[in-house]
């Protein structure tokens, strides 16, 4: 795989930065930490040197990497419960057509 270099500027500094993805990647990357980099500065009640704010930074990012990560893994459990709920319907409905019970398809089960 291709190593990407990108020159970057990040909270007022340049950096010269390289990974596997594309410089656009790169670039949304260093955006999303500027982004939070800002708006932490911003909320600061008092003034932070740049390296407490790195940290807190990181630390915002990674409260926020984690908690997508645990709402991923949550819808991941609600679509496999969902998927085993659909083939269980879709059973039913199958033995109540055969059965002659069935009143036809279920709406939306094909």
């Amino acid at each position: 795989m291709e190593t990407i270099k990108a020159s970057v500027k990040l909270a007022g500094r340049e950096y010269t930065i390289t990974g596997a993805e594309s410089e656009e990647h790169l670039q949304r990357v260093v955006d999303a930490v500027e982004y939070k980099y800002k708006e932490l500065k911003k909320m600061a009640k008092l003034p932070l040197d740049s390296e407490r704010l790195a940290i807190l930074t990181s630390l915002n990012m990674a409260d926020d990497l984690i908690r997508a990560k645990d709402e991923s893994k949550e819808l991941g459990i609600r679509i496999d419960e969902l998927q085993r709920q659909l083939v269980r319907l879709q059973r039913e409905n199958a033995f109540l057509q055969r059965d002659g019970r069935g009143g036809g398809k279920l709406k939306g089960v094909k």
